[in-house]
Order: C-alpha cells, then structure tokens, then sequence
C-alpha cells in the first residue's frame, strides 16, 4: 500500500514538474493573416489577445468571431505540441496519441 502512495505522489510530482516547466512556454497562433492574435502558455492559460481595430466594427462580427476562434484552436494545438516536447524531453517519452 505505501508503495502505491509512494507512486501515487511521484507521479504528482512529476506532473507539477511539467506544469512548472510550462508556464514559461509562450506559443503564439495568428488568424486572417495577423489581424488577430493570440498568446498562451504551455498550461494552456490565456495571455493575451490583439485584434486589428478594423476588425472590431459591428458588420465584422461574424468574421471576428470565426477568427478569433481559429487563433485560440491554433494555439491550443501549439502549446498541446509543446506539452509533448517537454514531456519526451524530461522523461523520454511520448504523451498517448503523440508521435
């Protein structure tokens, strides 16, 4: 049973490792050719969004919201990418599903 505690806490560890390690990942995804753009962490945590001002007028709305969607997914995937980087660099292995 402590075994498995003791287990139990190390993978804890690790992982609080890799998430310490990632808050100092910044990825960055742009839409619509960088009209908008967005800046994340490798914890996935939103820092910051920057649109063009001609995109924020009312008949733009639809456009806007289809861009900024398509700049957060894309930076979702980066810092999904760095997450699997540093995770094969700090213990050797791939996450699952990674490659």
């Amino acid at each position: 049973m402590f075994n498995k505690l003791k287990q139990f806490k190390d993978l804890r560890d690790q992982a609080q490792g890799v998430q310490r390690r990632l808050k100092d990942v910044i990825v960055r995804a742009d839409a619509d050719h960088g009209k908008i753009q967005v800046v994340m962490d490798g914890n996935q945590q939103l820092l910051g969004i920057e649109i063009d001002p001609d995109h924020l007028r009312i008949e733009n709305r639809e456009m806007l919201q289809r861009h900024l969607a398509e700049a957060v997914n894309g930076a979702i995937k980066k810092s999904q990418m760095e997450m699997a980087r540093v995770v094969k660099e700090l213990y050797g292995t791939n996450l699952p599903g990674q490659s």
